[in-house]
């Protein structure tokens, strides 16, 4: 077995094993207060046996279908704790109002177990038998299975990403709200960042998880990355998939295509990154810079790639003590920190999530699924976001208008082996 690959594993399960804490002691259902029995969304909650007294905060519970265990884990169970951490942030801050009724907010976490047999029990189990009528979640191609169902059952679903297969977030879709960039928000995000750091580039190669969305992403990101004057190295998108360990096959793809500007990793996680540019790289493509749209900390691309990683790698990744980060935000990264270590990964996109659909229900001052829904895709036009004002947008992504959040992203890029942040970018709407 490669050396590459032992090192991949070991940091996966050092991302993982110091999280643990996280999960330990705590059932797959886990809420923010401890103890107390929540009915559905919007009623009253009893807690040691005594109702709410009339005047008093009642709980808003929301679901949350999240890869607890399985290979997602070493990402997921970190935003479990920031999505916690979120939530605590909202509630210390008074919780919202609706109708004159002050709420709490309540997580009910199931795992998907990083499946998406297990996707689909969890999200069902929340809606069936937690009966939540709010969902944040899934990430990665898990919504091709999550939005599905929360529409059918009329469940307002904050999606924290989509892969663009019919089902999403489209026509269909009512009740699905995408509330972070996405992968098109993401890559517009990672490409202005390119165009500033290396203004000349034109010709980049894209690779990505090859998941079935291929054929649905080539024209939206050939459309992206024409409205920055770049195309697609060799006209086609290089594919791999999310359970491959070795990537030498896939930089050798990646090398044939010849001399390009860059590259840019629109998809996966930090062990794909760091073991394709690595073995990008060792093919004699040091000084090519390779941007990720993926929320990976440039360091532990680094920590994995080695010196061959030290310059030239760009990532969506929030960087602790920012001092452009925004208070909410620096104030979770600070808590998150503490809690689980001063070199912990940084995710946001649950707790983001978190953020806007609370203020989404707030603004539609109404806690059923549908109004809100109506009145989120017709009256809302801006939103805040954990990362600032947020546009909707995404009819011509989508075909679906007002369904797409995008928000001002942060980049961050290692330089002379130092992981430093890279400026934020305002990518303005979802088209």
């Amino acid at each position: 077995m490669r050396k590459s690959h032992w090192i991949v594993v070991g940091l996966i399960l050092a991302l993982v094993l110091g999280a643990f804490a996280v999960a330990c002691g705590e059932d797959d259902a886990t809420t923010t207060t401890g103890g107390s029995e929540t009915t559905a969304g919007g009623t009253e909650t009893t807690a040691g046996g005594t109702e709410t007294t009339a005047g008093a905060a009642k709980t808003l519970t929301i679901g949350v279908p999240i890869g607890l265990t399985g290979w997602i884990s070493a990402q997921d169970i970190v935003a479990a704790e920031e999505l916690r951490i979120a939530a605590a942030l909202i509630n210390e801050d008074g919780g919202i109002t609706v109708g004159g009724q002050p709420y709490t907010i309540e997580l009910v976490l199931e795992d998907t177990q990083s499946d998406f047999d297990g996707c689909a029990a969890a999200v069902n189990k929340l809606i069936f038998d937690n009966k939540v009528q709010y969902i944040v979640g899934a990430n990665a191609m898990f919504n091709t299975v999550v939005s599905p169902i929360c529409n059918q059952n009329k469940v307002l679903q904050s999606a924290a990403y989509s892969v663009l297969q019919p089902g999403e977030v489209d026509a269909t879709t009512p009740y699905t709200f995408l509330t972070c960039n996405g992968f098109v928000g993401r890559s517009m995000a990672s490409i202005a960042s390119l165009k500033e750091y290396y203004p000349d580039a034109k010709n980049v190669a894209v690779v990505l998880v090859d998941d079935g969305g291929i054929p649905y992403m080539t024209p939206i990101v050939k459309n992206f990355l024409a409205a920055q004057d770049v195309t697609i190295a060799g006209d086609s998108i290089i594919g791999f998939a999310n359970e491959l360990q070795d990537f030498s096959p896939i930089g050798a793809k990646l090398n044939a295509i010849g001399e390009v500007d860059a590259v840019l990793h629109i998809t996966g996680i930090i062990s794909h990154v760091a073991s394709l540019v690595k073995s990008y790289r060792e093919l004699g493509n040091e000084e090519v810079p390779y941007v990720t749209a993926l929320l990976a900390n440039c360091g532990d691309i680094y920590n994995v790639a080695g010196g061959i990683a030290a310059d030239g790698i760009f990532s969506n990744a929030a960087t602790p003590g920012d001092p452009e980060n925004p208070p909410m935000m620096a104030e979770l990264i600070k808590r998150l920190q503490a809690k689980l270590g001063e070199d912990t990964a940084v995710y946001l996109e649950y707790a983001n999530s978190l953020i806007v659909l609370v203020n989404a229900i707030e603004m539609a001052q109404s806690l059923d699924p549908t109004e809100i829904a109506a009145f989120w895709e017709t009256e809302i036009d801006t939103i805040e976001t954990l990362f600032g004002t947020g546009r909707m947008g995404g009819e011509q992504t989508h075909g679906i208008a007002n369904h797409a959040v995008a928000h001002p992203m942060c980049m961050q890029m290692m330089k002379d082996g130092q992981q430093v942040a890279a400026g934020w970018v305002d990518i303005g709407q979802i088209p």
